[in-house]
């Protein structure tokens, strides 16, 4: 259930109001399957991975893996200006 809620993309029927699961496959043809699913599934499946997360947290946490908070950004910003994009184009 982890793969349909994180992989699918999911529509609703504007006529019925059902939930519907949408896969699309493209191994050779192009597949589509709908597949209802309730809102409790979505639910309860979004709850599991959650908690999974913050048992992965904890379990860390308890070994002194504790996330190291960022003080700076990864990298930095890129200049937009019109001079700098011509400066990229030359190089």
């Amino acid at each position: 259930m982890r793969n349909i809620i994180a992989h699918n993309s999911f529509a609703k029927n504007p006529h019925t109001g059902e939930i519907l699961s949408r896969r699309v496959k493209a191994r050779g043809s192009l597949q589509l399957d709908l597949k209802p699913i309730t809102h409790e599934e979505i639910e309860e499946t979004a709850n599991l991975i959650y908690e999974s997360g913050m048992e992965i947290v904890r379990f860390m946490m308890s070994r002194g893996l504790e996330p190291i908070p960022r003080t700076k950004p990864l990298r930095q910003a890129v200049n937009r200006s019109q001079r700098a994009r011509k400066d990229r184009k030359k190089d």
